[in-house]
């Protein structure tokens, strides 16, 4: 059930990043929704078993949050530097 919430909220977090970072085409927009849900999933793992098996809990959803802002800050650094 964790998975599940950290793929949801790392979309929503993706979503925002990709108003942020101003993506003007469907594509980039579901790009950074992509990865910010698998930013978030990295994050919630990180917290390790104990920690997300006790639930839902605003602790896993920072760290998903911040895990899944810095995965689409990098991708953005190196989309910028190496792909244009």
């Amino acid at each position: 059930m964790n998975i599940i919430l950290w793929l949801l909220f790392g979309s929503l977090v993706g979503w925002i990043a990709s108003i942020v970072f101003g993506m003007q085409s469907f594509r980039d927009s579901i790009r950074y929704i992509l990865i910010g849900a698998l930013g978030a999933v990295a994050g919630g793992i990180i917290l390790g078993e104990n920690y997300a098996s006790s639930g839902a809990n605003p602790g896993s959803l920072l760290i998903s949050a911040v895990v899944a802002v810095l995965v689409l800050f990098s991708y953005k650094i190196l989309e910028d530097k190496w792909l244009h």
